[in-house]
């Protein structure tokens, strides 16, 4: 038992900088990690109020730099599918959601590797002294790419603790900077994670008692998350989306295992 609690600080540490300095990526990376040592279910119940903590920690912190116009568009359908996902997680086991979610994740990240090795289309504008000028054009994502990854986000979130992926492909095809890219992803991802443990706790997959036991984690997800945040500060643009590529990459790797 005393093995277990060193294991949750740790988990609890790791999540607090994940969350921080990526924005996602702590609960599928943690969860296989804990079904070592736990039956799947359980390690689920007992990451879920870690993970909703480190995700309002980081939300506390980059909030200033999110863009709320992207973000009150993204919030219906992001608890809708929050909601639909806890009641399927029921229902269904989360096994084969997981599995086709690592494989979305390798097969996404393909076509986003792909897509940048293409040369951007441009627009030609001839100025006055004859000097033409080539304005890159980049046409954001539709609407229905955005609610659609804004259900998935939230369905995969309650299922599989996988809702971060839908969300990073989308903001990564936003061609955000690294401060927004991170605060619009744990802003969203908090807000999810609140409907998700107000649904888990009425679902009875989460239990009062397990909700304040987590609060002891809390110093381990603050420390955390100021790592995190130097992390975010300190890694230059292209090393950051890097390992944002890598991070997928490997948590798709994960949830087909």
């Amino acid at each position: 038992m005393e093995q277990l609690v060193y294991v949750f600080m740790l988990a609890a540490f790791i999540s607090g900088l994940f969350k921080t300095g990526f924005g996602f990526g702590a609960g599928v990376v943690l969860n296989p990690i804990l079904a070592f040592m736990l039956p799947a279910s359980t390690a689920v119940s007992m990451l879920a109020p870690i993970l909703w903590y480190s995700n309002v920690d980081g939300a506390r912190t980059h909030a200033r730099k999110a863009d709320w116009l992207i973000l009150r568009t993204l919030f219906p359908l992001a608890i809708a599918g929050t909601i639909a996902g806890a009641a399927m997680l029921v229902i269904l086991p989360d096994e084969w959601l997981k599995k086709l979610m690592g494989g979305m994740a390798i097969v996404l990240l393909s076509l986003s590797f792909f897509k940048s090795k293409k040369k951007p289309k441009s627009n030609t504008l001839s100025i006055v002294n004859n000097v033409e000028v080539k304005l890159v054009v980049s046409k954001p994502p539709s609407r229905f790419y955005r609610h659609t990854a804004a259900f998935l986000s939230g369905f995969a979130g309650s299922t599989a603790n996988s809702g971060g992926l839908p969300l990073t492909f989308l903001f990564l095809h936003e061609k955000m900077a690294k401060q927004h890219f991170t605060a619009n992803l744990v802003v969203l991802l908090a807000v999810m994670d609140t409907i998700k443990i107000i649904s888990y706790l009425a679902l009875g997959i989460v239990s009062l008692p397990q909700l304040l036991q987590a609060v002891l984690y809390l110093p381990f997800i603050f420390l955390g998350g100021i790592v995190g945040k130097q992390l975010n500060k300190i890694l230059p643009d292209t090393v950051f989306f890097s390992v944002i590529y890598i991070l997928v990459f490997v948590i798709g790797v994960m949830l087909l295992l």
